[in-house]
């Protein structure tokens, strides 16, 4: 019964993304205040952007996930690579790339320092095929040489997801303190990036059911952005589907443990 409660809030979540939460339509070009951040339209498009103060430079860049989806995830690595190298030479420093529902470090070093390259690449298309690794170990382990000028730093907070668990098992009928928590986890993600930045651009990468709360604590801190959503080139497969269901279920049984496991939703 657990596992079937899950997997329908698994559905809702990833349904939402890109019916978008905020209203938001594809930026028209000639409004985008970063241009030279803007990426390929084969991978992504900015949704929206705003500078605060002249000047300025995005604090942080949301990129909007989809989560399990194979096309969106080799999407988000594409968008890492073009955006990784710029952030890179505009701030001189190691760019922040953090990943919502990680609790712990990320290490891709496993897969990424295999030295044959079809065999890195072979590795990360299957474990991407199942769900076990997202657009951001899919990244690290296909470009390795990468990997001195970002790091993937975890956004989540254990002790949050447990309680945002609890309600939605114990209070389903209580929408007020259901929305009260994921209001309390978006908080938690804006300021893990805004914290993080360090006088730097900082990339997030979270679901976009968290879209609209993320930008309207953003707003509220006057803090420079960009929203991109990665291309969706086709529907999610039922295989996708199952994939996360099964992957991010395991995940949830981990975060209900007592000790916090290394590991991210994806």
């Amino acid at each position: 019964m657990a596992k079937r409660f899950i997997s329908f809030l698994l559905l809702t979540n990833l349904l939402c993304p890109f019916v978008n939460a905020t209203g938001m339509y594809e930026m028209p070009s000639n409004q985008i205040p970063f241009p030279q951040l803007v990426p390929t339209s084969d991978y992504g498009m900015v949704m929206d952007a705003r500078r605060v103060r002249l000047g300025d430079q995005p604090r942080v860049i949301l990129i909007e996930d989809l989560h399990g989806h194979i096309g969106v995830q080799k999407n988000i690595a594409q968008l890492l690579y073009e955006l990784v190298p710029r952030l890179n030479h505009q701030s001189g420093a190691a760019v922040p790339v953090f990943v919502e529902g990680a609790w712990t470090p990320i290490d891709p070093t496993p897969i990424s320092t295999i030295p044959e390259a079809s065999v890195r690449e072979m590795t990360a298309n299957y474990l991407l095929s199942k769900a076990e690794i997202a657009g951001t170990e899919y990244f690290s382990v296909l470009h390795p040489e990468l990997s001195p000028i970002y790091t993937l730093r975890q956004a989540g907070d254990v002790a949050l997801y447990r309680a945002s668990l609890e309600n939605w098992q114990k209070t389903s009928a209580d929408r007020q303190k259901l929305r009260l928590r994921i209001r309390q986890d978006q908080k938690q993600l804006v300021e893990t990036a805004v914290n993080g930045s360090e006088n730097s651009t900082v990339v997030l990468i979270a679901g976009g059911f968290h879209t609209q709360g993320i930008v309207a604590g953003l707003q509220r801190k006057k803090v420079s952005y960009m929203v991109i959503a990665p291309r969706v080139d086709r529907p999610m497969t039922a295989q996708e589907f199952a994939n996360y269901v099964r992957h991010a279920t395991e995940e949830t049984e981990l975060a209900q443990a007592p000790t916090p496991h290394a590991s991210a939703s994806h």
